[in-house]
């Protein structure tokens, strides 16, 4: 792995995290929800 997929990755969990934190999103499905849906937008850019 590269650092620029390094970083990609990095920038994805943080969005997630803090996605996760600003909405106070609960329960393991809507948490697995969030990440699928900040990682397809992080991969779109």
């Amino acid at each position: 792995m590269g650092k620029d997929e390094l970083a990609a990755n990095l920038f994805r969990l943080t969005q997630t995290r803090a996605k996760i934190r600003n909405e106070k999103i609960r329960g393991q499905k809507a948490l697995g929800n969030t990440a699928e849906m900040v990682g397809k937008a992080v991969g779109k850019t």
